[in-house]
């Protein structure tokens, strides 16, 4: 009677183990699992397209600045590139025709003329413009180069130049110029006059948009053009302003061959 007691109390008690680890064998594979599979439920929500999205959109962007070196760079380039601006839209007022023309008409004539640099003188005198020698008392007996330049312009005009070369008493026109103030209707004012005023004889060797030349007789050549920043830094003679970009020149003077 005492064995069979011992027998049952030492089943009960091996049950009872037997129950206690099955239940903390499940309860440790419980959490090892929980542990596992919950991390994989984070990375499936962060990388789901629309939150992707948004991640991206919200990361601000930084964007630098050009170096400032490159920056001149580019706006010198552009000024290179960009040697005549737009023309101011204001056209030649009907005054600054009459001073093309009138100043057109005086160069050709005194070329047709074959005037002395007195005579081309006296003709600037009745415009009023104040003519003079440049270079008086300066003149080269070989070369001899007179240059003649005024003081006053006629309204739209300015900086008229005349260069006379020979021997005294025998000198001829090696050039005459003027220019005329930028606008739209410079340079189709210029290229009128000239056509108006030059012999009928002549003839048109190039013409494009913004320049044109004839040939003369006499182995002369007449042109006009609209100048750019170049253009206007060749003439030692002349002070210049950004503004002044888009003048037109108009010049007769004698072809070098």
């Amino acid at each position: 009677m005492g064995k069979k007691s011992e027998v049952n109390h030492h089943h009960k008690n091996s049950k009872f183990w037997l129950v206690t680890m099955s239940l903390i064998a499940c309860g440790l594979a419980w959490f090892f699992y929980g542990f596992k599979s919950k991390p994989k439920s984070d990375i499936s929500e962060t990388t789901s397209s629309a939150d992707f999205e948004t991640d991206l959109k919200a990361e601000p962007v930084e964007v630098k600045p050009p170096h400032p070196r490159i920056v001149e760079k580019k706006e010198a380039a552009v000024v290179l590139d960009q040697k005549r601006p737009p023309l101011p839209s204001k056209s030649l007022t009907p005054q600054e025709i009459r001073s093309v023309k009138d100043l057109t008409h005086r160069f050709v004539k005194a070329l047709s003329q074959r005037q002395s640099p007195q005579q081309f003188i006296s003709e600037l005198k009745a415009l009023d413009l104040k003519p003079a020698i440049l270079n008086e008392g300066q003149l080269d007996p070989l070369t001899r180069t007179v240059i003649i330049r005024t003081e006053n312009s006629l309204i739209g005009t300015r900086y008229i130049h005349a260069q006379y070369m020979g021997s005294k008493g025998s000198e001829f026109i090696q050039h005459i110029s003027f220019q005329i103030r930028p606008s739209e209707t410079s340079f189709q004012q210029a290229e009128q006059a000239l056509h108006d005023y030059l012999p009928r004889n002549k003839t048109t060797t190039e013409s494009h948009p913004d320049f044109k030349i004839w040939s003369l007789p006499d182995d002369y050549v007449a042109w006009v053009k609209v100048m750019d920043l170049d253009d206007l830094k060749s003439n030692k003679y002349n002070a210049i302003e950004k503004s002044d970009v888009g003048s037109v020149i108009i010049v007769v003077e004698k072809e070098i061959h």
